[in-house]
């Protein structure tokens, strides 16, 4: 495919490799699959049907558990961060 964002030295290569590597990880499975599968699949086809099969498997990954545990995690988040920066009172206090 020939994806690149930068350039290391060889010297430098397997630690950014891992470094990407294990930032990648940090994602989603199912995100992944998802990703994986739209850029291997979506090489081949015509553009009007690569973005077509694009919007299909982000449709399915918005609807994973995975996405809907990542929004609840993210609004809880921002209801303490907001109680923390306005001092507002805990519930239970």
């Amino acid at each position: 495919m020939g994806l690149v964002n930068r350039a290391v030295s060889r010297a430098q290569l397997l630690d950014e490799t891992m470094k990407l590597a294990h930032r990648i990880a940090e994602n989603s499975p199912i995100a992944l699959k998802f990703l994986k599968s739209s850029m291997l699949h979506g090489a081949d086809m015509p553009l009007p049907a690569a973005l077509a099969h694009e919007a299909a498997t982000i449709s399915l990954v918005f609807d994973s558990e995975d996405a809907h545990e990542g929004c609840s995690v993210c609004g809880k988040a921002k209801t303490l961060l907001r109680r923390k920066v306005t001092g507002e009172c805990w519930p239970d206090a």
